[in-house]
């Protein structure tokens, strides 16, 4: 028996030596990426009023933090004269996961205002709040408390997936979504799963790749797992009277959310421009052939009910625009359902970016063309 268990761990020593020797080489002249629940210099940081932040001057993936904390170009806090400033507001989708941050939409903006002299005379800025999983609440929050100080001259409304698929997968949801400014860590370490690493054994294996490794990926993967189990409980679970009143409760603070940020922007002499949500869930046979063998964001949520919901929502934005003279962007109906325009069903891929640019940037030439004509 003794001899059994004395073989077993060498094996197991053995193993862990080669595995951590084979990374160390594969990593040799590379920088370790280390998640950011491990991270001294975290590129996330929590806070109590609008879920998360970047930390400035960060470079993670393909995004480069700037000095304010946003994905950009480093830009003065006070804005200089002859300066136009973009705000966008939206999630992983404004952020752009496939490109860098000269390549994703808000950016190819700013190249395009800039070839055309859209603005003679000014540069352009750009303030991009996006950060993953962002909801327009947050957004609203953020472009209160953080970028009205920075002046911004346009803003850029881009949301819809991340609020109607919280509203159907999170039990208990509040309007603020307060439940979102906890830290993803704080409820891990306080879980029963985090007491089988303890302080001992993260100091004995703290030099070890493999182990750094494996453990960030345990972590980083937890609460996303917990959150799928409790999404397909209450998806399986859910009645036809409670699935209209989560969707009306959504689609209601999304409203609310475009209403109080348009509000703002007319008391400030903000241009706004809003935009419907495009999603790649048409019912064209290729489409839905191509949804069968990706990887869907959500995966826990049924694509028939968040496509009709999504299509409800982006019809409340048209009639509020409409009804309330702000400026509309319908790109749902104008960007085409291609696979090859995205990398799963809401994310760009680089032809996306480009195309997502070319319609938004339409509208803004457009809308500035007829002031200027105007006399404004």
């Amino acid at each position: 028996m003794k001899k059994i268990l004395l073989i077993t761990i060498l094996s197991l020593s053995l193993t862990f030596a080669i595995v951590e020797i084979g990374l160390r080489i594969r990593e040799r002249g590379r920088e370790i990426y280390i998640p950011r629940y491990l991270h001294k210099h975290s590129h996330i940081a929590y806070n109590k009023y609008y879920q998360a932040d970047f930390l400035p001057n960060t470079i993670f993936s393909l995004h480069r933090i700037n000095n304010l904390g946003f994905k950009g170009d480093d830009i003065q806090e006070s804005k200089p004269e002859n300066t136009v400033r973009i705000a966008f507001l939206g999630g992983s989708t404004t952020l752009g996961t496939s490109v860098d941050y000269n390549n994703n939409w808000p950016g190819l903006i700013k190249t395009r205002i800039e070839a055309d002299s859209l603005f003679p005379g000014k540069k352009t800025e750009i303030l991009n709040l996006a950060i993953m999983g962002q909801t327009s609440t947050i957004s609203l929050l953020k472009f209160q408390l953080k970028v009205i100080e920075y002046s911004p001259d346009i803003a850029v409304f881009y949301h819809g997936w991340n609020d109607m698929s919280t509203w159907l997968t999170i039990p208990d949801i509040k309007a603020d979504y307060s439940n979102f400014s906890i830290s993803p860590l704080k409820e891990y370490r306080e879980s029963t799963f985090y007491k089988i690493f303890t302080d001992a054994l993260n100091k004995l294996f703290e030099k070890s790749l493999f182990y750094l490794k494996v453990r960030a990926k345990l972590i980083e993967n937890y609460n996303y797992r917990k959150q799928i189990r409790i999404s397909k409980k209450i998806m399986k679970n859910m009645i036809s009277e409670n699935e209209i009143k989560r969707k009306n409760a959504g689609i209601k603070i999304v409203m609310k959310n475009i209403a109080n940020l348009a509000g703002i922007c007319q008391h400030r002499k903000i241009t706004l421009f809003v935009c419907t949500f495009k999603s790649l869930l048409k019912r064209d046979p290729v489409v839905q052939e191509y949804l069968s063998k990706t990887t869907a964001p959500c995966p826990d949520v049924s694509f028939e009910i968040i496509n009709r919901f999504m299509e409800e929502l982006n019809e409340n934005i048209r009639v509020y625009c409409t009804e309330n003279n702000i400026n509309l962007i319908d790109v749902e109906k104008k960007f085409p359902s291609r696979r090859d325009c995205f990398t799963d069903i809401i994310h760009f891929s680089a032809k996306g970016e480009e195309k997502m640019s070319s319609i938004v940037y339409d509208k803004i030439k457009n809308s500035f063309k007829k002031k200027a004509e105007a006399g404004y």
